[in-house]
């Protein structure tokens, strides 16, 4: 089998090299198809070694495509020969031929194409093996051909690239000189422009200012309406419940989250980013701020309005353990107290 997709690979580079353009249809046609040794084994067809990507481009790849060749069928010479004796074997024991009917015919096939190759190549090459004076000569012309033609190609490129670069540094040139007339030019209004700048962030500031003191505003009578503690919680639980009563899902989804909130809290006290909550977010919109008694209930269980880094949220501060004992012991008992009434109320409902 090896010798049979080693005459396969054979066949099919030297079919490309025959169906080449450069070839103009010198070279001989083999007359044994490659559906001679593609043989039904229990293996499946065997295929020829074919490679979409191995293609000429240039005479100087025909001849060494023909010198590999001729390397290939060589080092295959010693295998067909050692076949074509064992065509003429019989088995000592029972005097049958060695080879089987199948196999004879795949053998004869392989040496059939073996030899038509050999024929072949020996028309190009000669029996000494050296390619024909008349083949080499026109194929050094085409080299040299292709070679001169790639050098006039570099040259061209060459210059392109040389006038692309003048153009370029020219273009650069321009270039500077618009940008210092343009600085020149520039140099009266930059004043002006600093400015107006100043102006407008002036402004800008005394407006985020005025709507940040009316937010904090609205947000502290929001606030002041909150009952705050253990009783606070519950009723604002309750609102919850009631404002989500008509959307079971949507309830289990909202406690859960506040539940999430508190246990984390609780687990970790001393981790702050449990203890931060975007006000704006989504994922917490979704599920308990949109909902009447959700962001209340944060307020009820010690939680305040504030900013981080900015960005408006729902901050539970700690107090400092050290210097005021009481004071924490309070702010962690009604964390505890919240995540106990939240737990009473699921496993009530």
């Amino acid at each position: 089998r090896k010798a049979e997709q080693t005459l396969a690979e054979i066949c099919d580079n030297y079919e490309k090299i025959q169906c080449d353009e450069r070839s103009h249809g010198r070279l001989p046609q083999l007359t044994k198809k490659l559906i001679a040794i593609e043989t039904t084994t229990t293996d499946g067809p065997q295929q020829t070694n074919k490679n979409d990507d191995d293609r000429m481009t240039s005479y100087a790849d025909m001849f060494e495509k023909l010198l590999y060749i001729q390397k290939q069928l060589a080092d295959t010479a010693s295998s067909t020969d050692r076949f074509r004796k064992r065509m003429g074997e019989k088995d000592t024991v029972t005097g049958n031929p060695r080879y089987g009917a199948k196999t004879q015919t795949r053998v004869s096939q392989l040496l059939a194409l073996f030899e038509e190759l050999d024929h072949i190549l020996s028309l190009l090459f000669g029996r000494d093996g050296e390619i024909s004076e008349a083949l080499l000569n026109d194929l050094k012309t085409k080299v040299k051909k292709e070679r001169a033609e790639a050098e006039e190609r570099a040259r061209l490129e060459a210059l392109t690239e040389k006038q692309r670069l003048e153009r370029i540094a020219r273009e650069e040139r321009e270039k500077i000189e618009s940008q210092k007339r343009a600085k020149e030019e520039a140099k009266q209004e930059i004043e002006r422009q600093r400015q107006e700048r100043y102006r407008q962030q002036q402004e800008a500031i005394e407006a985020e200012r005025r709507v940040r003191l009316e937010s904090e505003r609205v947000d502290r009578e929001w606030v002041s309406t909150i009952t705050k503690g253990s009783e606070g919680v519950e009723e604002q639980l309750s609102i919850l419940f009631e404002s989500t009563k008509k959307d079971i899902a949507t309830q289990k989804n909202a406690v859960k989250a506040l539940h999430v909130i508190f246990s984390q809290i609780c687990s970790r006290p001393e981790e702050p980013n449990f203890r931060r909550i975007r006000r704006n977010h989504p994922k917490f919109t979704e599920d308990i701020g949109r909902h009447a008694g959700g962001k209340e209930f944060l307020i009820a269980a010690g939680f305040e309005v504030g900013e981080i880094d900015g960005v408006p949220s729902f901050i539970s501060r700690e107090p400092n353990l050290e210097s005021d004992m009481d004071k924490w012991s309070a702010w962690f008992d009604l964390l505890k107290a919240s995540l106990q009434i939240l737990e009473e109320q699921i496993k009530r409902r």
